[in-house]
């Protein structure tokens, strides 16, 4: 072979060289078009997808706003409460002391009634004794004053030499 056909040769080997690059460049490109479609495809579903989730967290938003909207009076109105049953839980220990001050006076109040009761009751029987020692004077009394007026009323019907007799010794 001589130098012009191997520059034959090598200028053929070029051409076709070429021309396979060329093809396969064509290939490549078509095969990476392809998969560049296949992956902007897929990359919208992702978007649509990444779009739908957005719209999901928008509402998710929008749903802890209002529950924070929601729950910041209340958190107020919590606070309040816990004032109040702080001085409900005072002023029920006030009420409680209150008490039992008032069942100590009521207990002395009690135990002075009681004897005040008990000397009510000794001063009744005292004064039952009393009566019944009153009546039974009254009734000697009575019975005094009428043996006294049943004397009385004999003397007063006796003849007076009867009632009255002269002395011994005397002149009459």
């Amino acid at each position: 072979m001589t130098n012009e056909e191997a520059n034959l040769i090598r200028t053929i080997m070029r051409e076709e060289v070429g021309n396979l690059r060329g093809v396969m460049r064509e290939e490549i490109n078509a095969a990476v078009y392809a998969s560049e479609q296949r992956l902007n495809e897929r990359f919208e579903l992702v978007d649509q997808r990444f779009e739908r989730i957005d719209q999901r967290f928008e509402r998710i938003d929008e749903r802890l706003n209002h529950i924070e909207a929601t729950i910041q009076p209340m958190q107020e109105h919590l606070i309040l409460l816990r004032a109040g049953q702080r001085q409900l839980q005072s002023d029920v220990m006030k009420v409680q002391h209150d008490l039992e001050q008032t069942v100590a006076v009521l207990n002395e109040a009690t135990i002075a009634i009681n004897d005040l009761q008990a000397g009510q009751r000794t001063l009744e029987i005292k004064l039952d004794d009393h009566i019944a020692i009153y009546r039974r004077d009254m009734q000697r009394l009575t019975n005094l004053v009428q043996g006294i007026d049943q004397r009385l009323t004999r003397h007063e019907n006796t003849p007076i030499d009867l009632a009255h007799p002269p002395a011994p010794g005397s002149a009459a």
